[in-house]
């Protein structure tokens, strides 16, 4: 971004939240495009505008909510340039429906991505390395046996018990249960 003359210098607080919020926003463009190559596009389009924006926004209120009506905006857009592709889309109350849904769907996703942060600290420190490797590094699972030393199988086994006490620890953590 440094090189870039056109975007601010964002701050490492915004740099943080516009980060937290990848997953909620290419969700909800995902589900407004409906092709995921083309949200990928609308969300980088979104990103270059939120980092534009950045300095609009009031840092009292909540940030997935202004990042989504960017990207609500970045997705009028898209629908405006294919639109004069020769395809046909939806009619404006359609997306408009959809637009309301998907914000409604996505909603609680910084609360469990949160809370996916207080369980992910729970897991077994070798559990925790296996599901990092696996779901944020995109290591497959054979070669992550291979460095484990033992079977594809042990390894599934692992990251299948650790996705179970995960989902567990999130679903004790909405209703209002201390994390285990």
């Amino acid at each position: 971004m440094n090189g870039t003359p056109d975007i601010p210098k964002v701050s490492d607080e915004g740099n943080r939240a516009l980060l937290a919020a990848q997953f909620a926003l290419f969700a909800y463009i995902c589900a407004l495009v409906g092709d995921t190559q083309d949200a990928q596009d609308v969300l980088q389009e979104t990103n270059l505008k939120l980092c534009r924006e950045l300095g609009t926004y009031d840092p009292s209120r909540p940030f997935l909510p202004w990042a989504k009506r960017v990207a609500y905006y970045e997705v009028l857009s898209y629908r405006t340039r294919k639109s004069r592709d020769r395809l046909t889309l939806a009619d404006d109350s359609f997306f408009e429906q959809v637009a309301e849904d998907a914000g409604n769907a996505f909603g609680d996703t910084d609360k469990d991505m949160a809370y996916l942060d207080i369980c992910m600290r729970k897991l077994a420190a070798f559990a925790r390395e296996l599901v990092e490797a696996r779901y944020i590094k995109g290591v497959a699972v054979s070669d992550l046996a291979d460095a484990c030393k033992c079977s594809p199988n042990a390894v599934s086994l692992i990251l299948f018990k650790a996705r179970r006490t995960l989902a567990q620890c999130i679903e004790k953590a909405r209703l209002g249960e201390a994390p285990s």
